[in-house]
């Protein structure tokens, strides 16, 4: 099997090496975001990596891009937005960003059913893009610690990383086990 590296150049579009995530839609499209780069759709060249192209979308690459029901969401350092996949035009997600209000964003899901989650410092968010609700649960450990690492496992649990601690959230009663190391 061979193995394909894009890099940067001015012929394929994309402006920065130092790729950040990549979410991809149902439908085969490619969201990457690059620090120092921004947030670009593949355009072309999934079949045969060397003829990608990029477009950027926004100059914006620090954040993280996923997939929750078939949208695009991205994730900047403090507030949510969803990619009008029409207009490719970044929309903030106002109703989460002021649950945020300037919290970091340390970890970001979603998944098929359209939930969002965001793990911040001692808070879980849920937002719903079918409902437009957001849930929040506040994760006291003692201490400050941010979420670093979210997944959602087949029981629908959130699992979430500190730096020194892994937690089972279930959701369904609003509460929380930890295994502190």
């Amino acid at each position: 099997e061979r193995m394909y590296a894009v890099s940067s150049n001015e012929r394929n579009g994309l402006s920065s090496n130092y790729i950040n995530n990549f979410a991809k839609l149902n439908d085969s499209i490619f969201w990457v975001t690059a620090w120092e780069g921004g947030l670009f759709l593949i355009t072309e060249g999934m079949d045969e990596p060397s003829k990608m192209k990029f477009i950027k979308i926004d100059s914006d690459g620090a954040g993280t891009v996923i997939n929750a029901g078939n949208q695009i969401f991205y994730g900047s350092t403090k507030k949510l937005w969803r990619i009008d996949l029409k207009t490719y035009e970044k929309k903030p997600i106002d109703v989460v960003n002021k649950v945020l209000q300037g919290k970091e964003i340390a970890s970001i899901i979603g998944n098929k059913a359209g939930d969002v989650w965001i793990g911040t410092e001692n808070l879980l968010i849920k937002y719903s893009h079918k409902t437009k609700d957001v849930d929040k649960l506040e994760i006291n450990l003692g201490t400050q610690k941010k979420l670093i690492s979210l997944e959602q496992d087949l029981d629908g649990n959130i699992w979430a990383a500190t730096h020194n601690s892994i937690l089972r959230i279930d959701i369904t009663n609003n509460c929380y086990y930890t295994d502190t190391t």
